[in-house]
């Protein structure tokens, strides 16, 4: 194929030649697209996938799926746990598929479609040979009824804590804005916004009677830590301790 025109050339043997498309036995990684002389070159990696590649993507997919494998105990999210045993072909009026066998109590066995493979999870406790559960039986129902009991009663905790926290008498700090305005001018950048906001309402909340409970989020290099500090120094020219994790 010849392609040349406003200073762009570039030619290979010609080995086959069908309809005006060429064939080469020379080595081209990716191609191009020249749109005003309408000619398009594809080279050999846009039509194969380098094997490097593909191993980076299963590499990827391992790193994100973490399905129980043979040998690994599981959970099923109504029968509770059991121990996956492996794949077991069975042939039924629907056809022929592949299931997964998970062992339970007593040796009865479960066998789960392939496809349906997302109702089992692997078992994270901290036992390395925890209990089978029994299928049928009321000892998964009753572990699940006692962590839903066990959640309602710590959102009833964390409500009570925190109007108990609402109510609460803190230190309130004065405002000393002589020393403060000379650290924060040492500040070799200019303010933005969201930094000049979180201080505003930091300084509010440190100088109220109230006990403070606020969280700054932001990205790297937003001006997490000037804020930060701002809010340490007024503590130490309180009086008060401060420490920077």
């Amino acid at each position: 194929m010849e392609l040349s025109s406003k200073g762009i050339a570039s030619s290979v043997d010609k080995e086959v030649d069908i309809k005006g498309v060429s064939i080469s036995s020379k080595k081209v990684g990716s191609g191009f697209i020249y749109h005003e002389e309408k000619r398009v070159l594809i080279g050999s990696d846009n039509l194969f996938v380098k094997p490097q590649s593909v191993t980076k993507l299963k590499t990827k997919k391992q790193g994100f799926f973490s399905a129980p494998e043979i040998g690994d105990y599981c959970v099923h999210e109504t029968y509770g746990v059991g121990k996956v045993l492996g794949n077991k072909k069975i042939t039924t009026l629907e056809g022929t598929k592949d299931y997964v066998s998970v062992e339970y109590h007593g040796g009865d066995m479960l066998y789960i479609p392939v496809e349906q493979m997302d109702v089992l999870t692997r078992y994270l406790g901290s036992e390395k040979h925890p209990k089978l559960s029994k299928i049928g039986g009321t000892d998964f129902e009753r572990i699940k009824r006692s962590v839903k009991d066990s959640i309602k009663k710590m959102s009833f905790d964390l409500k009570k804590l925190y109007n108990e926290r609402k109510n609460a008498v803190g230190y309130e700090f004065f405002a000393d804005n002589e020393l403060e305005k000379e650290f924060n001018n040492l500040f070799p950048f200019v303010e933005t916004p969201d930094q000049a906001e979180a201080e505003k309402e930091i300084r509010k909340e440190m100088t109220a009677s109230g006990v403070m409970d606020r969280l700054i989020c932001g990205d790297v290099g937003f001006g997490k830590t000037e804020v930060a500090f701002r809010a340490v120094f007024r503590a130490i020219v309180n009086g008060k301790q401060a420490a920077l994790l």
